[in-house]
């Protein structure tokens, strides 16, 4: 098991290691979840799944946002414009009351949306 940090002490490289690790089906656990942002923390400990609200094309993005270090090369491998993808991102980010793309993965993660 993984204990991980609140987004920011946690480094975007290291998110991405340990969500890696999560996709690859290890054995990850997330110990503790100390944050500042408060509906983070009632999600994690939250027993029903939150609805996803997240289209189709932002889950792709999101994904690839976990891989990829920049606009350009994840609009290059899901074949949109740069334009498109940092739209997706901002949409994602309002929509789950972020500043970050380091926050973005993380809530999402938080919330099961990255399974």
């Amino acid at each position: 098991m993984i204990r991980i940090q609140s987004p920011p002490q946690m480094n975007l490289s290291e998110l991405r290691e340990w969500l890696e690790m999560l996709l690859e089906g290890h054995d990850v656990k997330v110990l503790e979840v100390r944050s500042a942002d408060a509906d983070s923390s009632r999600a994690a400990k939250a027993q029903e799944p939150v609805p996803n609200p997240l289209s189709p094309s932002e889950r792709r993005v999101l994904r690839a946002l976990t891989r990829f270090d920049n606009t350009a090369e994840m609009a290059e491998r899901l074949g949109k414009s740069v334009h498109t993808v940092e739209k997706h991102i901002e949409n994602m980010e309002r929509k789950l009351k972020v500043r970050s793309r380091a926050r973005l993965v993380y809530r999402a993660m938080v919330l099961g949306y990255l399974r």
